[in-house]
C-alpha cells in the first residue's frame, strides 16, 4: 500500500507544482487534510504533529528539505478555504482508488496517534472517506491497518 503512495507522490509524477515552491499540489492537498483532521478536536498535540510529519515524509515520500514548506503551504491553503472538497477533488483527480485508501490510513495515523479518538475526528475521517469516494469498508481497512502500524511501533 505505501509503495503505492510513495509511487504517485514521487519527484516526477502527476499532480501540477505550485508555482512559487515547486511542491506538489496533491501532496499539499493530502497534507492540509491530516492537519485539519488532528485540529478538529481544538487540540493539535505534538503527537499529531510528529504523525503528521512521518506520513509526510514516508506516506507522502516529501523530501526532508520540503517537508517544512508543504506544512506551511498546507496550513495557508486551509486558512483561506471555507471547506474540504478542494482539497479531496484534488486527490480524486489525480488518484487511485488504493492511493485514496493509502491516504486515508495516513489520516487514521494522525487519528490515533494521541491514543484516542475524539468524536469530531471520527466524524471527519467518515466525512473524508465520502469526499475521497471511498465506502465503509475501505475506511475501517484503512483504520485498521493504521493500528497495525502503530502497535507495530510500540
Amino acid at each position: 500500500m505505501l509503495n503505492m503512495i510513495r509511487r504517485l507522490f514521487s519527484p516526477a509524477e502527476k499532480g501540477s507544482q505550485t508555482e512559487e515552491s515547486g511542491v506538489d499540489d496533491v501532496r499539499v492537498a493530502a497534507c492540509a487534510l491530516l492537519i485539519e483532521v488532528a485540529s478538529i478536536d481544538g487540540e493539535f498535540s505534538d503527537h499529531e504533529r510528529e504523525a503528521i510529519i512521518a506520513a509526510l515524509r514516508n506516506g507522502l515520500c516529501v523530501p526532508e528539505d520540503e517537508v517544512k514548506a508543504v506544512l506551511e503551504i498546507a496550513r495557508k491553503e486551509l486558512e483561506g478555504s471555507i471547506d474540504l472538497w478542494q482539497f479531496t477533488h484534488l486527490v480524486n483527480r489525480h488518484s487511485t482508488i488504493a492511493e485514496k485508501e493509502g491516504i486515508l490510513e495516513l489520516v487514521w495515523q494522525v487519528v490515533l496517534s494521541d491514543l484516542r479518538i475524539d468524536k469530531h475526528e471520527d466524524y471527519l475521517v467518515r466525512k473524508l472517506a465520502e469526499l475521497l469516494r471511498l465506502d465503509h469498508r475501505q475506511m475501517i481497512e484503512a483504520k485498521l491497518r493504521a493500528r497495525e502500524q502503530l502497535q507495530q511501533r510500540s
